[in-house]
C-alpha cells in the first residue's frame, strides 16, 4: 500500500461511514444502550478485504458482557449486536480479536468464574464467528484447565489460519503473581483448539508474555522472568517447543517481540541504564540469532534524552527488517510528549538512530501501533492530543527502490501523513495490522 492508497484507504472508510449514517456525521454509532457503560476492548482489520470486527465490554448490572460487530465491507453495513458473546453475568476482560483471510473472526477474552465477578480472571473463553452464517460460537471454548488466576491474553495468526494464544497464570500458590506460561493453538485444518496444555515455564514469578508468529506458523513466545528474558521457539513443522537462550535485563517491562521467516528474533522492552538509578525507563533492543541460538552480547538503546520513554511496538518483515515506535515524554512531567522510531536493517544487523517526533509536536502524543505487509511497508498510528480535540493520525513507511537510493524511508512530511478527526473524543486508538 503506498502513500496514495493510504489517503484513499482512510477517505474510503470515512465514506462508508457516512453512507451508513446519512446524517452527514463520519461516525457510525454500531450499538445503542441507554444508560449501560461501554468499554472498548479491541478492534481489527483485514485491509485486503476491508472487512473490520469490533469488540467491547458493556455494562450488565452486575458485572460486563462481552459483545462484537462485523463490518461487511460490500454491503458498507455493520452488524447489530443483540445477544452477548460470553457464557456467563460475571465480569470478562481483555479480549483480542484475528480475521483470517476467509473473514472468519476469532476472539478471545478472560472471563471471571460463577463464584467471584471481579479483575481476577479465572478463564480463558474462545469464540469463532462465521462469516458465512454471520453466527458467533453458541458455546465458547475454554483453553486454560484450572480455576486459577491467569494474565491477559495474547493471540497471533498465520496465513493458513493456525493460532497461537499465550498467557501466564497463577499456578495457586499465590495469586497476586502468576508463575506460568501457557499457550494453546488452534489448527485450522481440524478447527479444534488444543486445552489443558502444559505450561513452557513454571518459574517464581513471570512476566507478562509476548508472542509472534511467520506466516509458515512458527512462533516465538517470550516474557520476563528472574531479571531475564527467556522464551521458546515452536517449530509448525514437528509441533516442537525450544527453549531460547536467557538474556539478562534490568527490571524489563512493556516487553514486544518480532520475527522472520528464517527464525531470527528481535525484542523490544523498556528498562534502565543503570541498575542502581531506575528513575528514568528507557527503550532497549536485541536480536537472537538463529544459526548461533544466542542473543547479541550488549542491548542497544534506541531512545536519547533524559525523559521516559514508553509503551514500545516492533513489527518485522519476512526479511527480517524491522520498525520500532515508542512514545517518549519531552518535559519531566510528561505534560508533552512524542512519537518515535527506528528502523532495523537486517542486511547491515544494525539500528538506524532514533528519528525526530513523527506527530505534530503541539501536545500529548501517545498509544502508538504498527502495522507491516511482507515487503516491509508499515503504517503507524498514534493518538495526538491538541488544544480542543484528539486526533488518530497515521503515517505510511514505504519501501524505496534501490534507484531511489535506499532500503527504505519515511513519507514526506507533505504526503507522508493523514489524519482522523475524532470531534473532540477520547477513544482507544485503532489497530491495522497488515499481514
Amino acid at each position: 500500500m503506498d502513500q496514495t492508497q493510504l489517503q484513499a484507504f482512510v477517505k474510503n472508510a470515512v465514506a462508508n461511514m457516512e453512507n451508513a449514517n446519512p446524517s452527514g456525521s463520519p461516525y457510525k454509532s454500531i450499538v445503542s444502550t441507554g444508560n449501560s457503560q461501554l468499554s472498548f476492548g479491541a478492534m481489527q482489520l483485514d485491509v485486503g478485504s476491508g472487512n473490520a470486527i469490533a469488540v467491547w465490554k458493556q455494562d450488565n448490572g452486575s458485572g460486563y458482557d462481552l459483545y462484537a460487530s462485523y463490518f461487511d465491507a460490500v454491503s458498507g453495513k455493520w452488524t447489530t449486536t443483540e445477544e452477548p458473546i460470553d457464557l456467563t453475568a460475571y465480569n470478562v476482560g481483555n479480549p483480542q480479536v484475528v480475521l483470517d483471510s476467509d473473514g472468519h473472526a476469532f476472539l478471545v477474552w478472560n472471563q471471571c468464574s460463577a463464584s467471584e465477578n471481579s479483575t481476577h480472571y479465572q478463564d480463558i473463553l474462545a469464540a469463532i464467528y462465521d462469516v458465512l452464517s454471520a453466527t458467533w460460537t453458541v458455546s465458547p471454548e475454554s483453553l486454560d484447565s484450572s480455576d486459577n488466576d491467569l494474565g491477559a491474553p495474547k493471540m497471533v495468526l498465520d496465513s493458513q489460519g493456525n493460532i497461537l494464544v499465550v498467557w501466564r497464570q497463577s499456578d495457586g500458590s499465590n495469586n497476586s503473581s502468576y508463575q506460568d506460561i501457557f499457550v494453546s493453538r488452534y489448527t485450522a485444518s481440524d478447527e479444534v483448539w488444543t486445552t489443558a496444555p502444559d505450561p513452557l515455564d513454571d518459574d517464581s514469578s513471570v512476566g507478562d508474555p509476548a508472542v509472534a508468529m511467520d506466516s509458515s506458523g512458527n512462533a516465538v513466545i517470550v516474557w520476563t522472568s528472574g531479571g531475564a528474558i527467556v522464551g521458546s521457539r515452536y517449530d509448525a513443522g514437528d509441533g516442537s517447543w525450544t527453549l531460547l537462550e536467557s538474556l539478562e535485563v534490568t527490571e524489563g517491562s512493556d516487553l514486544q517481540v518480532a520475527m522472520d521467516s528464517t527464525g531470527y528474533i528481535l525484542a523490544m522492552w523498556v528498562s534502565y541504564v543503570d541498575s542502581d538509578d531506575q528513575s528514568t525507563p528507557h527503550i532497549f533492543a536485541n536480536r537472537y540469532h538463529a544459526d548461533t541460538g544466542r542473543w547479541l552480547t550488549s542491548s542497544e538503546q534506541l531512545d536519547i534524552g533524559d525523559y521516559d520513554s514508553s509503551l514500545p511496538e516492533i513489527v518485522a518483515d519476512s526479511s527480517g527488517n524491522a520498525l520500532a515506535v515508542w512514545k517518549q515524554s519531552a518535559d519531566e512531567g510528561g505534560a508533552v510528549s512524542h512519537i518515535y522510531t527506528s528502523r532495523y536493517d537486517a542486511g547491515e544487523n544494525s539500528w538506524t538512530a532514533r528519528s525526530s517526533s513523527l506527530d505534530s509536536g503541539a501536545g500529548v502524543s501517545k498509544d502508538p501501533h504498527l502495522g507491516m505487509d511482507s515487503e516491509g511497508n508499515a503504517i503507524a498510528l498514534w493518538d495526538e492530543a491538541g488544544e480542543s480535540s484528539t486526533t488518530l493520525v497515521a503515517l505510511h513507511f514505504l519501501i524505496q527502490n534501490d534507484d531511489d537510493g535506499g532500503s527504505g524511508g519515511q513519507g514526506s512530511s507533505g504526503s507522508g501523513g493523514c489524519s482522523l478527526s475524532r470531534n473532540g473524543q477520547q477513544t482507544d486508538p485503532i489497530s491495522f495490522v497488515m499481514f
